[in-house]
């Protein structure tokens, strides 16, 4: 069995999925959905897993468009069609999971308690220019008893082995975006963090993946903190493409 199923087979098991999406992982899906600091979060970070489908596939659809009418006719007639289910259903992802994931976010200030303007004169081009100190009360204390917050999530997961080459993730990336869409996304509740993407894609590769010296950000140090630092690297650039990146032991 390839090291892709195994890890595959630990996604979809109940028992098994806490040791694969751990509270570091969970946090770094998170935070590519929505628009967290790391840093702020407080306590560990869980997952409430509503459904998880595996093998969830995408449907061949086929567009199509025309015009008729006679020479003679002012305007013509438009027409599109959409049709789906012509050719066999093409895998979009490996696994869909619908649920929340659980954490507590410290605010990083406290509220105002005073302002004090002072004027700074006015330049030569007439413009007058203020300045505004502002202190802030200790930030409210967040720790693990604090409420949670709870992020709705729609994660497709793609589950590849070391040697996938990172232009055949990026490709399928698009089927498993699709995949994600059948499923209907739940707003988050009202002071929850800005979402950046209402669905996401997550690669799960082997950490050994990124000894490759073709991964960006290797730098000083020994193998291990080169391919810590590969996997930081790549965890930056890939949220902004809205794809988190989940690691396994070798």
């Amino acid at each position: 069995m390839q090291s892709s199923d195994q890890t595959l087979l630990q996604l979809a098991d109940p028992e098994a999925r806490s040791q694969l999406l751990t509270s570091q992982q969970l946090l770094g899906i998170a935070s590519t959905a929505y628009d967290i600091d790391p840093g702020l979060v407080v306590g560990p970070t869980t997952g409430v897993y509503d459904t998880v489908n595996v093998a969830v596939s995408v449907s061949t659809i086929l567009n199509g468009a025309g015009r008729w009418g006679k020479a003679t006719d002012a305007l013509m007639t438009d027409a599109s069609v959409t049709v789906t289910g012509l050719g066999p259903p093409t895998l979009g992802a490996d696994a869909v999971w619908v649920g929340s994931i659980v954490l507590r976010i410290g605010s990083g200030l406290g509220t105002i308690t005073a302002a004090d303007v002072t004027d700074q004169g006015r330049t030569a081009d007439g413009a007058d220019h203020l300045g505004v100190a502002v202190a802030f009360s200790a930030p409210p204390a967040v720790d693990e008893h604090s409420p949670p917050t709870v992020l709705p999530v729609i994660v497709a997961f793609l589950v590849a082995n070391a040697d996938t080459s990172p232009r055949a993730l990026l490709q399928q990336s698009e089927l498993a975006r699709r995949a994600a869409s059948r499923y209907a996304v739940t707003a988050p509740t009202k002071g929850a963090p800005d979402v950046r993407f209402d669905r996401i894609v997550c690669w799960v590769l082997p950490g050994v993946a990124f000894d490759d010296v073709g991964w960006p950000g290797g730098g000083a140090g020994n193998a291990d903190q080169k391919r810590a630092n590969r996997i930081s690297a790549a965890r930056l650039w890939l949220a902004d493409q809205g794809i988190a990146l989940v690691t396994t032991p070798p």
